[in-house]
């Protein structure tokens, strides 16, 4: 190690007795002056990988690993350097700032020999690298340490995928809770139903971040392609914590808001969508909707049951309480279970509420993203994704109660075209022969309920889907007169698609019958064809949801048209149905998260139920 780097540096060397590790730390003896301590430095780290490729040496290479290891992992243990943010240094040197200065200047000597690193001969050091977590490091450190992987990837053109999931990896914290703030899921009796806001060093790291993904993407656009799968296998699990999502979908957003991630920005909002999705499926609604005396109700009644764990030679008490061999009594193993089943609810109603919060947060990202791609002009490319993220995943399954919203959200700003496009899928599904059972029923229901809540559609749009829907139901009456049709039992899978159609315009009159008579062409539409349809053999007041027929009903009466009703009804009795309806799934009847509704302004933009 004291052999010369290459002729004529011997001169240029200090004479000093130091070793050769003495030479990597940053402070150098006291006859090298700071200027040559750092020449010596990235000399001796340039040799170390120089030597190890070459096979012949492994000492200062095995040095250098374990000082730059030893660095990493005493400047992320330190948790003091966080108060540099909010506490001025008074010019004083703190005790952690030497190892933070240290690691800087390893670093960035590695960054000056980043041509001799080679992905065999160096295989610990880049998982050293790979170990060390912007989060838990200053910003100078995070710096440093980010400019090495760039030039890396400048470098040798090879190492990009590395490069670029080192970068994907820093969109979120740590994941072994070395990195904590208010909202994780440890404090969540604290931070539930508060807005997520991000803490200033992770704001710092995320810009840190995208900006070396904007100078990977600017050096080699085609890396793109390499950069969007790491991004769909990167978001978060859905059991992550809230700091988790949020801090990487803020990452994704700004990176689709940017010019480099333009190309990739259509399909990061599609991954975006499905990853919400995601966190819907592990939301217990079930109790997040329960009060505990609703819990307690379902499980009080268990018992301690007759089998093996008991005896029946075991006494009972003057009050026929059983006493069992532990001394309990029957009452008091039941208050035991009660407890036990208060204590389960509690925890599940926790972490329902966490889950709802994450969600929540994640749906104020996601408005707010999406409106600042309205502004930017985006609408075709925004009804594009979302139309294809409702086609394949939400129809298909009727998985969401929340993320479908987006639609709502878009039509709230472009009530036109976003109705357009969206009812556009939903009839092309309910009036395909192709379309199976479920599409079928899902369209039906997604279609009536928007038509029914959207307060912002205009009425000529409304009066045209449900035109739409008529002239279809009567064109297939007439078909089935043609035939001859017997009619046969009133069954919702003998006429799936006519009972879907009646469905829609049955819960949409529900809500906008007034809005509907007082347009002329609503008028006409509700004078003929909607007459006949409930007049016909198939008789959709036998089919459709109770609680529609009755209201629909009602509302015929109030606004004068009881006259649309089949002769044979009673208004004033509740119709007598036979048939139970399978379109009982109403979408946007209820958005049920608090922060994020604010976006979608529903006091206005909602109809509600009995309006007419």
């Amino acid at each position: 190690t004291d052999e010369p780097y290459n002729e004529g540096d011997e001169k240029d060397r200090s004479r000093s007795s130091t070793t050769p590790a003495q030479d990597m730390e940053i402070h150098a003896p006291v006859d090298v002056d700071t200027w040559q301590a750092d020449r010596l430095l990235k000399k001796y780290v340039k040799r170390s990988l120089v030597l190890r490729i070459e096979g012949k040496q492994d000492e200062m290479y095995r040095q250098l690993l374990a000082r730059l290891v030893e660095l990493s992992q005493n400047v992320q243990a330190h948790r003091l350097w966080i108060h540099e943010m909010v506490e001025p240094s008074n010019g004083k040197e703190k005790p952690w700032e030497r190892e933070q200065q240290g690691l800087c200047k390893l670093l960035d000597a590695m960054a000056d020999a980043v041509e001799h690193v080679d992905e065999e001969k160096h295989v610990e050091l880049f998982h050293a690298l790979a170990r060390l977590s912007c989060w838990n490091v200053p910003t100078k450190v995070a710096q440093a340490h980010l400019n090495l992987i760039v030039e890396l990837a400048a470098c040798q053109a090879q190492q990009v995928p590395f490069v670029l999931q080192v970068l994907v990896r820093n969109f979120v914290p740590p994941l072994d809770g070395t990195w904590k703030d208010n909202s994780s899921q440890e404090d969540v009796e604290t931070s539930v139903g508060e807005a997520w806001v991000p803490q200033p060093h992770g704001f710092r790291v995320l810009e840190l971040v995208l900006n070396k993904v904007h100078e990977i993407v600017e050096m080699d656009p085609s890396s793109l392609g390499i950069l969007l799968p790491m991004l769909n296998d990167q978001f978060p699990h859905p059991e992550q914590n809230r700091d988790a999502h949020c801090y990487y979908l803020c990452g994704v957003m700004q990176l689709a808001e940017s010019n480099a991630g333009k190309p990739i920005r259509a399909s990061i909002l599609a991954a975006i969508l499905e990853n919400i999705l995601h966190i819907e499926f592990h939301m217990n609604w079930q109790v997040f909707e329960m009060e505990e005396d609703e819990w307690d109700i379902e499980d009080a009644h268990m018992q301690v049951p007759d089998g093996p764990d008991r005896s029946e030679d075991e006494p009972i008490d003057e009050t026929g309480n059983r006493t069992f061999l532990d001394g309990r009594g029957t009452d008091e193993i039941n208050d035991t279970s009660k407890k036990d089943t208060r204590d389960t609810f509690h925890d599940q109603k926790r972490l329902a509420l966490a889950t709802a919060d994450k969600l929540d947060s994640a749906m104020e990202l996601l408005f707010a993203h999406l409106l600042r791609q309205l502004h930017a002009g985006h609408l075709e490319e925004l009804l594009q994704v979302i139309t294809q993220f409702m086609k394949h995943t939400v129809l298909p399954t009727r998985c969401s109660r929340i993320v479908h919203y987006v639609v709502f959200l878009l039509g709230c700003h472009s009530p036109a075209r976003t109705c357009e496009c969206f009812h556009n899928l939903l009839l092309k599904g309910m009036l395909s022969e192709d379309s199976p059972r479920e599409t079928h029923l899902s369209c039906a229901c997604y279609l009536a309920s928007y038509l029914a809540r959207a307060a912002f559609l205009p009425v000529l749009q409304l009066v045209g889907v449900l035109g739409s829907l008529c002239n279809w139901c009567v064109a297939y009456l007439d078909e089935l007169e043609k035939k001859g049709s017997n009619f046969p039992e009133l069954k919702m899978s003998n006429h799936l698609v006519f009972y879907s159609c009646c469905h829609c315009i049955l819960y949409s009159l529900c809500f906008k019958m007034k809005d509907v008579l007082n347009d002329r062409e609503g008028a006409k539409m509700v004078a003929v064809p909607v007459q006949r349809i409930l007049n016909s053999k198939l008789d959709p007041l036998q089919v459709c949801l109770q609680t529609v027929v009755d209201e629909f009903v009602s509302q015929a009466a109030r606004l004068g048209v009881s006259h649309l009703l089949p002769s044979t009804l009673d208004i004033q009795e509740p119709v007598q149905r036979h048939v139970e309806s399978a379109l009982n799934f109403f979408p946007y009847d209820h958005y049920v998260l608090g922060r994020s509704a604010a976006f979608l302004q529903l006091e206005n933009t909602c109809t509600q139920w009995g309006r007419s």
